[in-house]
């Protein structure tokens, strides 16, 4: 013999229905308020989307490199020093060295230093003769070093 059970659904206390205020606007004056008004609604969003998609498109790269510190801070030092002393060359592997006698600087004025291969414009040293006896001892001990 079985016994016979009986569910007993709880139901809710007064408390559990009773709406807060905002809970009521939401439900209330909101909601007829959406209803009442979505295609003008969704009509806005779509003309603010397609006003914000032709905006987006006159996005352009940067003109100039941004400056977040002052030219004397020591991590503006380092990456100038990294931007202007080094080149990766156009390789992963090599680097392409060049050397050069004669050269007093290198002129950095309009350099794209994005460009691993815009180096500048070469200050050429008018003073320089190859030729000079002291210039030709230059060259044989470079030699010589780079055979060591």
């Amino acid at each position: 013999m079985q016994a016979e059970r009986q569910v007993v659904l709880a139901r809710p206390s007064a408390s559990h229905t009773k709406l807060g205020a905002l809970e009521k606007f939401f439900d209330g004056p909101w909601n007829r308020f959406v209803g009442a008004c979505r295609w003008p609604i969704i009509i806005l969003g779509v003309l603010a989307g397609v006003y914000a998609a032709h905006r987006s498109r006159e996005i352009r790269g940067l003109s100039s490199q941004e400056q977040y510190f002052a030219d004397d801070y020591p991590l503006s030092v380092a990456f100038r020093k990294t931007i202007d002393g080094f080149n990766d060359g156009d390789y992963a592997q090599t680097i392409v060295v060049d050397i050069m006698w004669g050269l007093q600087d290198i002129n950095k004025t309009g350099v794209d230093f994005f460009n691993a291969s815009d180096l500048g414009e070469a200050i050429w040293d008018t003073s320089f003769e190859m030729s000079a006896a002291s210039s030709q001892q230059q060259l044989y001990d470079f030699c010589m070093h780079l055979r060591k």
